[in-house]
């Protein structure tokens, strides 16, 4: 029996986690899916998703579950969406609403910015609007000298999904900034490149349109004002940045990858489904939140805990949500004996502790175990170390 070998097919730009942007489907929201007031230069609910705002406006950011004829379109399963909650019809020179990633250095070597073979870059995404006309997409290059370049993207059709594609070049605006020293990107895990959409940005931040820049240039005078009206809205998803000048498909992660990745920068070590009621015998098990620490003499005892990922860097930051005060200690040989938690700390990349003070010498056991339990549904304890 003869064989013949067949050739596979050749698919462009088709190697493995050639998306430089991470949660780019909008699948993973450890901290929170519903809408929440965003901040500056915060991540409130989408993971590596942050939001920079300054304006006399508000609105709120969640994941968006996406219907059968979304995902039919788009070929994704969630979204960013922001919703304007409070109206600012005039942005100030200085304000701006955007949502942005930040990327790390040792992540985009093979971009060879700073040289004369600095790659040309394609950024790729799904977006929707009640409201019509021109936002950018926007680079700023932090290492070395910082430099910015604004992108034009139109919405043309309301509250329709629609696909836009930005190739960048490194000489774009006939500039040569990107191929000269000062383009350099930094080889480590700091913040090397940011990617982000524009919603709204007062006139210190508006440029030329493709043209490279030292400038702080993330949009062009054309920009459209999300927040206009609280009747405005703003979704995208399928984010994607690769080297090339074409879009590809995008790379779809399976979960468990994409989580992994988000935990680099964000791992709920401990959440709690509802409120506990304060003893270890009650039965409430669903509230125990799983970290187990030994008392040291009779009145102090550790909670040791250890990342499922290590961190970015080695001084991640451990933040408790609620309050410290609605986390108790229950010691397992006495049941009931209670200490409100007082402090926290960070080691390493890949541990951390909660330490406990019940105020009085003889509360606690010495030598016996204990567990962490809330008395607030939805408390939550994580490890953050965002760029």
């Amino acid at each position: 029996m003869s064989q013949t070998k067949v050739e596979a097919p050749f698919v462009e730009n088709n190697r493995p986690f050639r998306n430089k942007i991470i949660n780019g489907d909008m699948s993973i929201a450890q901290r929170a899916t519903a809408a929440t007031t965003v901040g500056n230069s915060t991540v409130t609910t989408l993971d590596r998703i942050v939001t920079q705002h300054s304006s006399d406006g508000a609105w709120t950011g969640e994941q968006h579950a996406m219907s059968l004829t979304d995902i039919n379109t788009t070929g994704q399963s969630f979204a960013y969406e922001a919703n304007c909650t409070t109206a600012d019809g005039t942005i100030g020179a200085a304000q701006y609403a955007l949502v942005s990633q930040r990327i790390e250095g040792q992540f985009l070597q093979d971009l060879r910015y700073g040289t004369s073979n600095a790659k040309t870059i394609t950024v790729s995404f799904w977006c929707k609007s009640n409201l019509t006309g021109t936002f950018s997409l926007y680079l700023y290059k932090l290492d070395t000298t910082g430099y910015y370049i604004p992108n034009e993207f139109s919405i043309s059709s309301a509250n329709t999904w629609e696909y836009k594609t930005v190739t960048i070049t490194p000489t774009a605006g006939s500039t040569t900034l990107i191929t000269s020293s000062g383009g350099v990107i930094d080889n480590n895990n700091g913040a090397s490149l940011e990617v982000g959409i524009v919603l709204a940005m007062g006139s210190n931040y508006q440029g030329t349109n493709s043209t490279w820049t030292s400038s702080s240039h993330y949009t062009t005078s054309n920009q459209a004002n999300f927040l206009s009206s609280t009747d405005n809205n703003f979704s995208f998803t399928g984010f994607q940045l690769e080297i090339g000048d074409a879009a590809t498909d995008f790379e779809h992660l399976p979960f468990d990858v994409n989580l992994k990745r988000c935990q680099r920068y964000c791992e709920v070590l401990c959440d709690t489904r509802s409120a506990g009621t304060g003893t270890f015998s009650s039965g409430d098990s669903d509230e125990s939140l799983g970290t187990v620490g030994v008392c040291h003499g009779t009145r102090y005892a550790y909670m040791p805990f250890r990342f499922s990922t290590a961190k970015r860097s080695n001084a991640p930051t451990l933040l408790i949500s609620n309050d410290t005060n609605h986390f108790n200690l229950i010691n397992t040989l006495t049941n009931d004996k209670f200490s409100t938690m007082t402090s926290s700390g960070v080691h390493s990349h890949s541990t951390a502790e909660t330490y406990f003070d019940t105020g009085s010498t003889g509360n606690l056991t010495n030598g016996a175990t204990g567990f962490v339990r809330s008395d607030v549904s939805g408390s939550k304890i994580l490890v953050l170390d965002e760029l």
